[in-house]
């Protein structure tokens, strides 16, 4: 997922689930509504700072430095907090994963 917000923000569009709805099989779009729902369920899971510090990054495409500044927090802390967010996040997509292909 996050590698597809990268490529999205790179091409710089952003695509309305609700057209996506016309494109995409009843049955994909479900699928993708669900994982989306429980990537969301997960991210809003994650401690206060460190959900805080990952979506900056990668919502708003903040650098570290710009985090830590806003946050008035070291660098390394962020890197911490991010990194403590893809562990939780991949771990959970795994699960996700073998729920629906297992």
């Amino acid at each position: 997922c996050v590698d597809a917000c990268r490529a999205e923000k790179k091409a710089g569009s952003r695509i309305p689930p609700e057209e996506l709805a016309e494109t995409l099989p009843e049955k994909e779009y479900e699928t993708c509504s669900f994982i989306e729902a429980r990537l969301w369920t997960v991210i809003d899971s994650l401690p206060a700072r460190c959900r805080e510090a990952f979506l900056m990054h990668k919502q708003q495409g903040m650098s570290y430095q710009e985090i830590a500044d806003k946050l008035g927090i070291s660098v390394h802390t962020v890197e911490n907090q991010i990194r403590k967010a893809l562990k939780v996040l991949r771990g959970k997509a795994k699960m996700i994963y073998y729920f629906f292909f297992g």
